[in-house]
């Protein structure tokens, strides 16, 4: 191949990469976890003769909010100043008395959005993951609200509450292997046990069937991070056609191929190993 051609190649790759969004694509960082519980009806389970808890972590950054299912005929009573968040060994209440600034998204365009309906007691998550809408021309408004939480959250008997958590967070985690980074379709970066993981939360429960410390049970669940895998936007997501109701007409969504109650991402973006080879020519 001629000095030349390989030179005009290059130029003609880098100006049709460079007016598709300056050569940047989107890619997703996926973090699976492993924990002491049962994967069920897309549901990550713990479940005792009083009652039943239930997580689906996948989100941007991790959500451990989670399902609590009152199977006595009893009122349950879940002690709030007693359950926690714990990551890494840092404790967090569940709680507190605060001001909270809650942000309001005004846009003037999107993309796609982002459901996680729940449905029914026996399957409290959709089984399909759609892609986050993607803002521009964004003006955050922050509105201060004084908010008091209850100490003890009453869930009567047979009945369930989706109690709102916190946000798991990960760091990108980059091994400086373009091809592992930015791959061009999919790679794993990193596995771990137990003991060498460097991710380690559970959710610790208090609860009891009066607002009576000396009775109060607690559930105490643990998760590990055990691989980080980066996938492209093409390797992650997908298009799909659906109706909102039977008159309506199909509109086309993206979803990702890749969700799980055991998994959350991140998004970061750069060159795909690929277009980096071709650069470097």
């Amino acid at each position: 191949m001629s000095s030349f051609y390989k030179f005009s190649v290059v130029i003609i790759a880098v100006a049709t990469c460079f007016s598709l969004t300056s050569c940047n694509n989107v890619f997703y960082q996926t973090y699976s976890v492993d924990s002491n519980l049962n994967q069920k009806d897309n549901s990550l389970v713990f479940e005792n003769e009083d009652c039943k808890v239930m997580y689906n972590l996948w989100s941007e950054n991790g959500s451990l909010s989670f399902v609590f299912i009152n199977q006595t005929d009893k009122d349950i009573f879940i002690n709030m100043g007693q359950t926690f968040f714990i990551k890494n060994g840092e404790a967090k209440d569940y709680w507190s008395n605060q001001t909270y600034g809650i942000l309001t998204k005004n846009s003037s365009s999107f993309e796609t959005s982002i459901t996680q309906n729940y449905t029914t007691s026996s399957n409290l998550w959709t089984s399909r993951y759609y892609v986050p809408m993607t803002f521009s021309n964004i003006t955050n408004i922050i509105n201060n609200v004084s908010t008091q939480k209850p100490e003890y959250l009453c869930i009567p008997p047979k009945t369930f509450k989706v109690i709102d958590g916190f946000k798991i967070e990960m760091d990108i985690f980059y091994t400086c292997n373009i091809s592992k980074d930015f791959p061009h379709g999919n790679t794993v970066v990193a596995t771990y046990d137990e003991s060498s993981s460097p991710l380690k939360f559970e959710n610790r429960i208090g609860y009891s069937f009066s607002k009576d410390n000396n009775s109060i049970k607690y559930i105490k669940n643990t998760f590990w991070l055990s691989n980080i895998q980066n996938y492209t936007e093409k390797a992650a997501t997908e298009s799909v056609k659906e109706k909102n109701d039977c008159y309506s007409h199909k509109n086309t969504r993206k979803q990702f191929k890749i969700g799980g109650p055991n998994k959350f991402y991140n998004t970061y973006s750069g060159k795909s190993d690929a277009e980096n080879a071709l650069l470097e020519m």
